[in-house]
């Protein structure tokens, strides 16, 4: 007879991310947090130093009745344990194993929080929870932006309660943080949460009230300046769902009436809906196919004082609008002639229009250009890079609800 194993259930993560003054942060996170969910596991991503031994597992193990391990390559995740990752590499989790790979060393910058996060949002999808400690740069900011648009859940330590604010700011900017806490505070909050998104209650609306009115919260989101009715419904469901667990809030009806009463929830749960998943030159083969079918008719036809207008609607933080402009400034520079060029991109997400007119990404987002193109068209400011001026944005509000960036070129 043979007995059929059945595959080992996988953990719920909690990635944790820090760097200049973490280990006291992370001290006072596991000294309060003596009794978490059973199916959980927690994984400290930090910034080490490459060339020295770490011994964070071993001084943790005094603030926690967790083991706590270090990250081995294809290792099982197991809930019940406190995995922290080892000198001189980098981590990312798959099928629910670990896969190390070797640190950067400069001059790229190392950023082994976003590169976690990013795989920790593919990997577990609405169940991804990840938190931002202290530290001196914008690593993970990029990487919560890939958890919140898996329908994951973001914490942060608040930033005047931070050794070094610079890593909970940067996330706290990108506006997809849910709970900005101290770190005392923060494993009270993980909790509740996990206990509400793991319980079959009222906020699985789809399941326990497939016919629910969803007017009263759409209607609530227009008076904000947003008409999400062309939304899928299964989309709407999960975001307002999502909320209700971040407010404690499991009747959908008390939840109506904490959204008309609470305009930060209101503009809380707008941005959900409108989390962008962007990046510079996302889909290669597409801007391929632009360059070599779109812009190369637009830029045979006769010299004209008329700038070529385009429009990048949707525009989120500005990647796709910015990249529009390098692939227009490349394509004229190598026909050799005289184009200037008009690009108007537009979004309702006021908070991220305004990262697009600052034009300002972090290491990781900027990253997958090339050392050309960061040359050519971005300054580098410490672990940041923005877009050069003769490409930045120059702002306009033709409406008041819709405003505009323009990006020109001559």
């Amino acid at each position: 007879m043979h007995l059929i194993q059945s595959a080992p259930i996988s953990p719920r993560i909690v990635a944790i991310g820090g760097s200049a003054g973490v280990l006291p942060a992370l001290g006072k996170f596991f000294r309060v947090c003596s009794a978490p969910p059973q199916d959980v596991a927690f994984v400290i991503i930090v910034h080490l130093s490459p060339d020295s031994p770490s011994y964070l597992a071993d001084i943790l193990s005094k603030d926690t009745t967790l083991p706590v391990l270090v990250i081995q390559d294809g290792e099982q995740l197991k809930a019940g344990h406190v995995y922290v990752i080892a000198s001189g590499t980098s981590v990312e989790v798959i099928d629910g194993k670990f896969k190390l790979h070797r640190a950067a060393v400069r001059p790229a910058v190392p950023m082994p929080i976003d590169l976690f996060f990013n795989s920790l949002a593919q990997e577990q999808g609405e169940r991804a929870i990840a938190i931002v400690l202290t530290g001196a740069n914008a690593d993970g900011s990029a990487g919560v932006k890939a958890i919140k648009a898996q329908g994951g859940m973001v914490m942060a330590q608040a930033p005047d309660t931070a050794e070094h604010d610079s890593m909970p700011k940067s996330a706290i900017a990108t506006g997809m943080v849910d709970y900005i806490l101290p770190v005392e505070q923060l494993p009270l909050a993980l909790f509740d949460y996990i206990e509400g998104s793991s319980a079959t209650t009222e906020p699985d609306l789809a399941e326990k009230n497939p016919s629910i009115d969803l007017e009263p919260v759409l209607d609530a989101l227009l008076v904000s300046g947003c008409d999400f009715r062309g939304y899928k419904r299964g989309t709407l469901e999960r975001r307002i769902a999502r909320r209700m667990v971040v407010n404690r809030i499991d009747n959908f009806t008390a939840y109506c009436r904490f959204l008309n009463a609470t305009a930060a929830e209101t503009k809380a749960l707008s941005l959900d809906m409108m989390i962008g998943v962007t990046e510079f030159f996302r889909d290669p083969d597409a801007w391929d196919a632009l360059a070599e079918y779109v812009l190369s008719e637009l830029l045979a036809e006769p010299d004209t004082t008329q700038p070529l207008r385009i429009w990048v609607p949707g525009c989120a933080t500005g990647e796709e609008a910015y990249s529009m402009a390098m692939l227009l400034t490349e394509q004229i520079e190598q026909r050799a002639i005289k184009r200037t060029f008009l690009i108007l991109a537009t979004d309702m997400n006021r908070l991220a229009l305004g990262r697009a007119r600052r034009g300002i990404y972090t290491s990781s987002a900027a990253s997958s250009l090339g050392k050309t193109r960061l040359a050519r068209f971005f300054n580098a400011h410490g672990d940041e890079y923005q877009i050069k001026p003769e490409l930045r944005v120059r702002s306009a509000e033709p409406d008041g609800r819709s405003p505009l960036l323009a990006n020109r070129s001559h």
